[in-house]
């Protein structure tokens, strides 16, 4: 499917109002808000944050693209190995180009045919629905 037919088909999303309750609760360990941060040029930061224990994981990127995003991921997984699937239980994300390959942030690159992870996206202009991300991307900006 082309990039430009996922941003226009919110119904491919799945949003946060439909994530589960231990999510939202911040009960459970494992659930990760995700968002970039543009700096001068071309310079860019992925920023993970856990909603439970609010750890931090910065990424640099070559630039603000799907296929740097994924490639985070990808070197994420492939340091965890077996364990990824219990660390990153979850990501939510706002609704930026770069995170639009949902797809592709789920599915495994050890094992394609697996998801590694479940991707929410935040409501349009809903940042508070990823609030530990944003007042990290405060401290960092």
């Amino acid at each position: 499917m082309p990039e430009s037919a996922l941003l226009l088909d919110p119904v491919l999303r799945n949003y946060s109002k439909e994530r589960p309750e231990d999510i939202a609760s911040r009960s459970e360990a494992g659930h990760w808000e995700m968002d970039s941060v543009v700096g001068k040029g071309k310079a860019c930061l992925l920023v993970l944050t856990e909603r439970t224990s609010r750890t931090e994981l910065l990424f640099k990127l070559k630039s603000k693209t799907q296929k740097e995003v994924k490639a985070a991921i990808d070197k994420l997984e492939r340091k965890y190995k077996g364990r990824f699937k219990r660390i990153f239980r979850s990501i939510t994300m706002d609704n930026g180009c770069e995170f639009l390959d949902c797809e592709g942030l789920e599915r495994s690159c050890l094992n394609p045919e697996t998801k590694r992870t479940l991707c929410y996206y935040a409501h349009p202009y809903s940042a508070w629905e990823r609030g530990g991300n944003e007042a990290a991307n405060k401290l960092i900006r």
